[in-house]
C-alpha cells in the first residue's frame, strides 16, 4: 500500500486524511486508493442527503478543471465509442477555455442546463465514468484534512497549467478560446510541470508534484 487513506472525524462529520507510504507512489496509486475509500468508507456527505455518490449529480454543475493527462485519457476512452479525435479536437469539442488578463482556465464544457456535458440527465450518472477527470475522481463532499486538500489542489493546478501550455503551443489562439476578457496572455508565463510528456497518472510521482513542505507532511518514510 503506497498511499493510505484514513477515515477521520471532523466537527462536520466523518471525512478523510491520507499518508504516503512509499517514496515512489504515483498519482495513479493516489487515485486508486481514494476511489476505493470513497466507495467503501462511511463518510459524511455535507452537500447532499445521500449515503453514496452514485446517482447524485450535486457536483456535476461545478467547475471541472482538466489536466493534460485528463484530455489524453478522454481521447483514448472515446475511441471505443467511435470517436477518433486529435487532442486539439477534444479540447474544442468537450472543453471550455476562457481567459481573463493573464489567467487561462480550461474546464469541461457544460450543457444548456449548466451540467457537465458527460452527465446522463436520466440516470444522473457519468457517461465516461472509467476515464473521468482527476478532479472528479478525487472529490467527495465530505470533510478533508488540510494536507489532503493541498495535495489535490497541487495536482489539479499543475496538471491544468501543463494543459494550458500545450494548448497555447499547439492550437491557434483564435480557435482556442470560448471567452476572453482583456487578455494579456504570454506563453512565457507557463512553465513546464511534472506532467510534461506524461500520458498516464501512473507515470507521475507524487513526490515530484509536491513542494518539500507538503511532501514532509504527507510522507511517512
Amino acid at each position: 500500500m503506497s498511499v493510505k487513506i484514513i477515515t477521520k472525524s471532523f466537527p462536520q462529520g466523518k471525512g478523510y486524511d491520507l499518508q504516503i507510504m512509499d517514496e515512489k507512489a504515483s498519482l495513479q496509486d493516489y487515485l486508486e486508493a481514494l476511489n476505493k475509500h470513497i466507495l467503501e468508507a462511511e463518510l459524511t456527505r455535507t452537500r447532499q442527503k445521500v449515503n453514496k455518490c452514485e446517482g447524485c449529480d450535486g457536483c456535476c454543475s461545478e467547475r471541472i478543471p482538466l489536466t493534460s493527462i485528463d484530455v489524453y485519457m478522454l481521447q483514448q476512452g472515446l475511441k471505443p465509442k467511435g470517436e477518433t479525435k486529435t487532442l486539439a479536437e477534444i479540447i474544442r469539442r468537450y472543453a471550455y477555455v476562457q481567459a481573463e488578463g493573464r489567467v487561462v482556465d480550461i474546464t469541461l464544457a457544460r450543457n444548456e442546463d449548466g451540467k457537465c456535458v458527460f452527465l446522463n440527465p436520466d440516470t444522473k450518472k457519468c457517461r465516461i465514468y472509467p476515464f473521468r477527470p482527476l478532479v472528479c475522481q478525487t472529490f467527495i463532499c465530505c470533510p478533508v484534512s488540510s494536507r489532503a486538500r493541498r495535495l489535490r489542489e497541487t495536482v489539479v493546478n499543475q496538471g491544468e497549467d501543463q494543459l494550458v501550455k500545450w494548448c497555447l503551443s499547439n492550437i491557434p489562439w483564435d480557435k482556442l478560446f470560448n471567452e476572453v476578457w482583456e487578455p494579456e496572455i504570454s506563453l512565457a508565463d507557463w512553465e513546464d510541470t511534472p506532467f510534461r510528456d506524461r500520458f498516464t497518472y501512473g507515470s507521475v510521482l507524487i513526490k515530484d508534484i509536491c513542494k518539500p513542505e507538503l511532501w514532509q507532511q504527507l510522507y511517512l518514510g
